[in-house]
């Protein structure tokens, strides 16, 4: 499965809303810090928008570090009292972890191609010696 940017997008805000929470923010600067609505930040914490892509995410290494530096990023923002647009950085995670997501299916197509010689060249192997 491809994934899109949007569809990336909704995974890497519901990641962020939970790495932001687990670091003691408000619902309020969650959305702030995201772009949305408090309501929206409600929907990504309770699984209801972006969970497939953020269980994807999370179970890709490199992606689940990306969000994770990231979170850490705007935390030490929020710290310092910058005022930044964080948007800039959410969207270059998010294209980071689209490339990471749409290759992962190619890699699983890769190895069992790779697979398929490896038998085909058993079955011929076999096949001459049983000759």
């Amino acid at each position: 499965m491809l994934a899109n940017i949007e569809s990336v997008l909704a995974g890497v805000r519901a990641m962020l809303a939970e790495e932001l929470g687990h670091r003691n923010f408000t619902q309020r600067d969650v959305a702030k810090v995201l772009g949305i609505t408090p309501s929206a930040v409600t929907l990504y914490a309770r699984g209801r928008r972006g969970k497939k892509l953020a269980d994807r995410i999370r179970s890709l290494h490199e992606s689940s570090l990306i969000a994770r530096e990231l979170a850490d990023q705007i935390a030490d923002r929020k710290r310092r009292g910058e005022q930044i647009d964080e948007f800039p950085l959410i969207l270059d995670a998010a294209y980071r972890i689209m490339r990471l997501v749409s290759q992962e299916p190619r890699r699983e197509i890769k190895l069992k191609q790779r697979d398929d010689r490896h038998l085909d060249l058993l079955r011929a192997r076999i096949e001459q010696e049983q000759l």
